[in-house]
C-alpha cells in the first residue's frame, strides 16, 4: 500500500506502452497479464461497518478492517472503504508530497493487493482523535512485502481521517510520512 511498494510495483512493469499486470493467485504463483488481476471474493469480515453514528470505536474498527483487507489482499473490501472524495497524501524521504485522488489512490491500492505474494504488517495505532465529523487515527506501520522474486520493507506514519458516509465507517483520507527505522 505504500508508495514504496508501489514504486517496486512500477519497476516490474513493461517499457512498451501496454498496460501490464502482476497478479498473484491466492496459492502464491505470480503471472503477468495485460489485464487488471481477477478480484478474489470479499470475505464479510472485511466489509466497512455499518454505523448510524460515528465513534471512536468505529474508527478503529474501521482502520482495523482496511488493513486486514488489504493484508489479505482482498481487493474488493479494500475499495470499499474509500469514501467518494477519498484522497491519499504520500510524503517521500526528501518531504515531498504528492497526492493522489480517489481513482488513482483506488487503481494503486487494487493493483497492489493483486500483485503482493506475502504482507506482513506490524501495526501500532493510537486511540482516535475527534476532528469535526470525523476521527483522525495516527498508525505507525511496519511493513514487509514479496511481489514476484522481489522484496520490500517501509516504515511509515499514518494519519487516517475516518468519517460516515452513507452510513458506513469510511477512510476520508491517508496522510502517508515516512519514518527512519
Amino acid at each position: 500500500m505504500k508508495k514504496r511498494l508501489l514504486l517496486a510495483l512500477l519497476a516490474l512493469g513493461s517499457t512498451s506502452a501496454h498496460a501490464l499486470y502482476l497478479c498473484t493467485s491466492p496459492e502464491g504463483k505470480t503471472s503477468y497479464q495485460d489485464m487488471p488481476c481477477p478480484a478474489r471474493p470479499t470475505k464479510s469480515a472485511n466489509n466497512p461497518l455499518a454505523a448510524k453514528t460515528l465513534t471512536a470505536d468505529v474508527a478503529r474498527d474501521t482502520v482495523d478492517r482496511f488493513f486486514a483487507s488489504f493484508a489479505e489482499r482482498d481487493q474488493l473490501a479494500v475499495s470499499k472503504y474509500l469514501a467518494s472524495d477519498f484522497r491519499m497524501v504520500s510524503q517521500d524521504d526528501a518531504g515531498k508530497k504528492r497526492i493522489f485522488q480517489r481513482a488513482q489512490a483506488e487503481a494503486m491500492l487494487e493493483s497492489a493487493a493483486g500483485a503482493l505474494k506475502k504482507y506482513k504488517l506490524d501495526k501500532r495505532c493510537a486511540e482516535p482523535a475527534a476532528d469535526g465529523d470525523a476521527f483522525t487515527v495516527q498508525c505507525d506501520l511496519k511493513e514487509q512485502w514479496s511481489v514476484a522474486n522481489r522484496q520490500g520493507s517501509a516504515s511509515t506514519r499514518n494519519l487516517i481521517r475516518v468519517k460516515l458516509e452513507n452510513g458506513y465507517g469510511v477512510l476520508a483520507s491517508i496522510t502517508e510520512i515516512p519514518v527512519k527505522p
